[in-house]
């Protein structure tokens, strides 16, 4: 129990920078069609979206070892189906509604 407990931390880390970083990936994609120099706003967005995630990475490593790192990875995982989940329902009915198959 206090291993779980000592794991819950980590895994919200993970989960949250999870969120960050798939919802950053969204709205990137969602305003692609508004940049002005879109390989530009691609790997800005890609190196913000990194370096957020490998220094929140970095601190879970750091004050909760190895195991700390795989609860994030975890939790990052878990934020990525719910993003995914968020997202896709929208995407799949707009492309049917538009006689697009899937």
């Amino acid at each position: 129990m206090k291993l779980l407990l000592q794991l819950l931390p980590a895994f919200a880390a993970g989960a949250i920078l999870g969120l960050i970083f798939f919802y950053g990936l969204w709205l990137t994609i969602k305003n692609i069609d508004q940049a002005h120099n879109l390989a530009l706003r691609m790997l800005g967005s890609m190196l913000l979206r990194l370096s957020l995630v490998l220094a929140g990475l970095y601190g879970v490593g750091y004050y909760a070892g190895f195991a700390g790192l795989l609860a994030a990875a975890g939790g990052f995982m878990l934020a990525r189906l719910l993003v995914v989940k968020r997202i896709a329902p929208s995407r799949t009915l707009s492309r049917l509604s538009r006689g697009v198959d899937t």
